[in-house]
């Protein structure tokens, strides 16, 4: 199973409401286990937000001020009702992610990166963690595309 970004929110909602043997593995790119409030508030009125990043790493979260077509504020929406969930919650009754490998960006502008406790979460379970060191969203997704075309060499 491959979910890519609002698909990585689908792929964990799978995972939550029906167990981890639903595929054989998983590939999840570039989602949130537990989404900063701010994005996803946002995103429940059909707005968007942006992950700025200091040197240090530290991030803000900023509202997007350009103008969304409608599509896209239904897509914000609906990235809400999956968002809004606290996977870290909903998925504890799991005690093996094996079959997950998450692959993310640690200056992800979409959706952030993994949290501290997202991580941990994930490495306590044995999920395979891939972190990209100063990727983006979309440089995450290309580190994620590079993986599965060694996997299937």
């Amino acid at each position: 199973m491959l979910g890519i970004s609002f698909g990585a929110f689908m792929t964990q909602e799978l995972i939550a409401s029906y167990g981890i043997d639903v595929a054989d593995g998983y590939l999840i790119m570039v989602g949130r286990l537990d989404i900063d409030e701010d994005t996803w508030k946002a995103f429940s009125e059909g707005k968007m937000t942006k992950y700025v990043y200091e040197n240090n790493g530290n991030y803000t979260i900023e509202l997007v001020t350009s103008e969304l077509n409608v599509e896209e504020r239904n897509m914000n929406r609906l990235a809400a009702g999956l968002g809004f969930n606290r996977y870290t919650e909903r998925l504890k009754g799991i005690s093996d992610l094996s079959k997950i490998t998450y692959v993310y960006g640690n200056k992800d502008d979409q959706v952030g990166p993994l949290s501290v406790d997202e991580t941990k979460f994930l490495e306590d379970r044995k999920a395979q963690i891939g972190k990209n060191v100063g990727a983006n969203h979309d440089q995450a997704i290309q580190a994620g595309v590079s993986l599965i075309n060694q996997l299937f060499k």
